[in-house]
C-alpha cells in the first residue's frame, strides 16, 4: 500500500532524496525477512496464541501514520514490519498443528492467500485511498483492519501446539525442572539454528533460491502507482496455490 504513496508522503514530510522515500518501503520487507526468526522461536516456547496476539498488538501502533519526519516514518515501518511478520512463522505451525500430515495441503493452500494476495490487493487499494484522501489515510485504514483482527483474535484464537497444552494441563509442577542456565542454552542453540537455516535452504535448495530471487525482484523493482499488473499475479498466486493443494 505505501508504494503509490511515496512521492505524496515525500512532499508532505519535506524529503528531498530520491533514495529515503524507496527506503521507507524497502525497510518493511527487511524487517519482514528478518522479523519472523524471533516469534518462530518463541511459538514453540510459550505457544502459538501469545505470539500471534502479541505481534498484532505491537504491530499496530506503528501503523497510525503519525510519523512528523523520515526518521520516524523509516523506524516506523522496519517496527511494523517486525510485528506484522509473526504470522508468516507461526501460520504454518498452527496448519500443522490442527491438520493431520495428509490432509494440510488444502489448508495450506488457503492460507497463502493472504501474503501472496496482499502485494496484489495492497498497492490497488493505495493508490485508490491516497487518490482520494490523503497518504496517511492509508495507514489509518490499515490501523483499522489491524484493530479488527486483534479483537476477533482475542475472542476465537485459542492455543494449538500441544507440549504448551500439555503444561497447561498440568496440576503440579515438577521439582525436577530444567535449571534457567540449561533453559537459556537450549533457547540460544534454537534461535542460532533458526537464525541460518533459511540462508541454508536459499544455498542447498534451488527452488527456494529461485523464488526468492523472484519475489526480491516483484517487491523491489515492480510497485508503483500503475499496480494492475498485480491482478496478474494474484490470478497466478490462486490458480497455483489451489492447483497444488489439490495435488
Amino acid at each position: 500500500m505505501v508504494a503509490p504513496a511515496l512521492t505524496n508522503m515525500a512532499a508532505d514530510l519535506g524529503i528531498g532524496n530520491v533514495v529515503v522515500p524507496q527506503l521507507t518501503f524497502t525497510i518493511f520487507m527487511l524487517a519482514y525477512a528478518i522479523g519472523p526468526l524471533l516469534p518462530g522461536l518463541l511459538s514453540e516456547t510459550i505457544g502459538r496464541s501469545p505470539v500471534l496476539l502479541a505481534s498484532n498488538v505491537f504491530y499496530l501502533p506503528r501503523t497510525l501514520g503519525l510519523a512528523r519526519n523520515k526518521a520516524e516514518l523509516i523506524a516506523f515501518k522496519f517496527l511494523a514490519g517486525v510485528g506484522g511478520s509473526a504470522p508468516l512463522a507461526v501460520g504454518a505451525g498452527v496448519i500443522s498443528d490442527l491438520w493431520a500430515p495428509g490432509e494440510r495441503g488444502q489448508a495450506v493452500g488457503i492460507y497463502s492467500l493472504a501474503p501472496l494476495l496482499g502485494p496484489v490487493i495492497g498497492p490497488l487499494t493505495g493508490g485508490w485511498i491516497t487518490e482520494r484522501t490523503t497518504w496517511r489515510w492509508m495507514f489509518y485504514s490499515t490501523s483499522m483492519a489491524a484493530s479488527v483482527v486483534g479483537v476477533v483474535g482475542c475472542v476465537f484464537i485459542r492455543e494449538t501446539y500441544t507440549p504448551v497444552l500439555l503444561k497447561q494441563r498440568q496440576h503440579h509442577v515438577s521439582c525436577e525442572e530444567t535449571s534457567g542456565s540449561n533453559t537459556s542454552e537450549s533457547l540460544a542453540t534454537r534461535l542460532r539454528l533458526a537464525s541460518f537455516r533459511p540462508l541454508q535452504f536459499f544455498v542447498t535448495e534451488y527452488i527456494v533460491m529461485v523464488v526468492a530471487i523472484y519475489m526480491a525482484a516483484v517487491f523491489g523493482v515492480f510497485p508503483g502507482i500503475g499496480a494492475l499488473n498485480y491482478i496478474s499475479l494474484g490470478l497466478g498466486y490462486v490458480l497455483g496455490s489451489q492447483i497444488n493443494a489439490c495435488i
